[in-house]
Formats: C-alpha cells, sequence, structure tokens
C-alpha cells in the first residue's frame, strides 16, 4: 500500500512525496495513483490531521461539504473516526464512492472505510499488525 507522506507549495506548485509498504510496514518500490480533486457539487473531502482529537471542524482550505457548510471528525476511539457532511446528497454516495488514506511518514498505518452513509463515513486505521492506531488521513467521497 501507498500514503503521503508530505506535501508543499501550493496552486500552480504542488509538490508530494508518496511512500509504498509490504504489508508489514517495510519501505518498497510500487507503482501508486495520485488524485488531485478540487471542491465541486459532487465532490466531498477532508483532510483528518488531529489524529487524538475528541471533536473537530477540519480546516475549510482542507475540507469540502458539497452541500456547503463545515466538515466535522470525530475520535470515538483509538482509530476509529466519523467524517461527516452535513446535507449531503445520497446520489452522491449511491453513485459513487468512498476513498480513505493514512498520512504520515513514520506512522506504518494504513486506513479504511468502516460503513458509510451520504453524509459520514467511518473510517477505521490499523497498524500493519492489525492494531488500530491514531494516525492523521485524508477521506473522499464522490461521483
Amino acid at each position: 500500500y501507498c500514503k503521503l507522506v508530505e506535501e508543499w507549495g501550493g496552486s500552480p506548485n504542488l509538490g508530494i512525496v508518496v511512500q509504498c509498504y509490504t504489508l508489514v510496514g517495510m519501505p518498497v518500490d510500487a507503482k501508486f495513483t495520485v488524485l488531485l480533486q478540487r471542491p465541486a457539487e459532487h465532490v466531498g473531502y477532508a483532510y483528518a490531521n488531529r489524529p487524538t482529537t475528541a471533536s473537530y471542524t477540519a480546516e475549510p482550505f482542507w475540507s469540502s461539504n458539497p452541500a456547503g457548510g463545515a466538515v466535522s471528525i470525530q475520535r470515538a476511539s483509538t482509530g476509529v473516526y466519523y467524517v461527516d457532511w452535513p446535507g449531503a446528497d445520497t446520489k452522491i454516495v449511491d453513485y459513487g464512492n468512498m476513498q480513505v488514506t493514512a498520512l504520515g511518514f513514520h506512522e506504518y498505518a494504513q486506513c479504511k472505510i468502516h460503513g458509510y452513509t451520504a453524509e459520514r463515513a467511518a473510517v477505521r486505521c490499523f497498524a500493519p499488525n492489525g492494531t488500530l492506531v491514531d494516525v492523521a488521513f485524508t477521506v473522499l467521497m464522490g461521483s
């Protein structure tokens, strides 16, 4: 699996570092895909950058709610999070998908969508041994 470990710059010059790992968390050379998304009425996303904070509003620059308004993130327990896009249209999820990516260079973590509705994504993040861990992540819902 691969994940973003660093980003810098901004429009029009954005740079990123991607690191790929084996299933046991060892660095490896591998192919990967990068998706860069701009705000749109059929897309919601968030950068969950405070993995140990109980509840917070995602920074507007790094998040988008297709219904307008803020995106909220709650930490339910270690490695378990909920991301909310209040008012999002069910068609976005019905005809689209959800994606999540763990972030950070030192946390060899992987995050997965555990369930979702049109307005909420449940995210779980794991260490290579399967233990739930707190880690920053990005999440995208779109059609």
